[in-house]
Parts: structure tokens; sequence; C-alpha cells
């Protein structure tokens, strides 16, 4: 049975809507660990508009080899698909950026900047704490 709205946390619902209505002149990464369906996720909590900038600059990475009207015409694209997604809830997603999952033995072998995004409803709990490392 899918859980509502209510059942959530409202401290994190809170949390990500004060990080996702900051101004774009701020910037506000907010260390955070996640549980989410027996997975311990780990990183920097981001805006959704600074998620969406990231991901449309990675997507437009993918392209930079094709010829510029292909290169348009998949931005112009990846911009349309961010601008529908402005529409939903504001808080409904979280994102994080240098998203890291922790295994009982380490954490995950990630040496770039991975960006994750999450529906709220599916985490369990969180505390304001990035793992750096995991000793046995």
């Amino acid at each position: 049975m899918a859980e509502s709205k209510h059942d959530e946390d409202w401290i994190l619902r809170r949390l990500i809507g004060m990080v996702n209505r900051l101004p774009d002149s701020i910037r506000m990464e907010v260390p955070i660990t996640l549980t989410v369906q027996g997975l311990v996720i780990t990183g920097l909590l981001i805006s959704r508009n600074e998620y969406h900038q990231e991901t449309a600059r990675q997507i437009s990475d993918w392209f930079s080899g094709f010829q510029e009207e292909q290169q348009a015409r998949v931005s112009k694209e990846v911009q349309q698909a961010f601008d529908e997604s402005l529409k939903t809830p504001e808080h409904d997603y979280l994102h994080l950026r240098g998203a890291r999952i922790c295994y009982p033995s380490s954490l995950s072998p990630v040496q770039v900047e991975v960006l994750w995004r999450g529906k709220i409803s599916s985490v369990d709990g969180f505390w304001l704490a990035e793992v750096t490392e995991v000793k046995l």
C-alpha cells in the first residue's frame, strides 16, 4: 500500500523545501545520509535547480562531438524536460551531489561527482551528516 504524504518526515520535507527555495545566487549543500529501502546513501543535499543545471551540463557534454544543429536540438529537448519537471511539487524529490552507497565493508567505489535523485516518499530515515569513511 502506498504511503501518503502525511506519513513522510515533515522535518526532511521542510529542509528540502528550504534548500529548493534559496535564490540561485546562494549555493547550499547540506551533508546528509539517508536510509532508502535498506540502502544507506550519503552525499550533499542540493537544490533541484542546481541538480537540473548540472544534469543538463552533463548531458550537453555527452553530445559535444555532434554537429551544432544536433547539439542545439538536444539542448532544447533537455531544457523542455527540465521545465516540465519544475511543474511538479518542489519537494516530492530530493537531490544529492557526490552520492555514494554505503556497503557494510566500505563506501561505493565512486571517484567522480555523482548526482542522485530520489523520491522523498521512499526515504525511511536520515541524519544530517555525510558518511566519509567506513572502518571495521
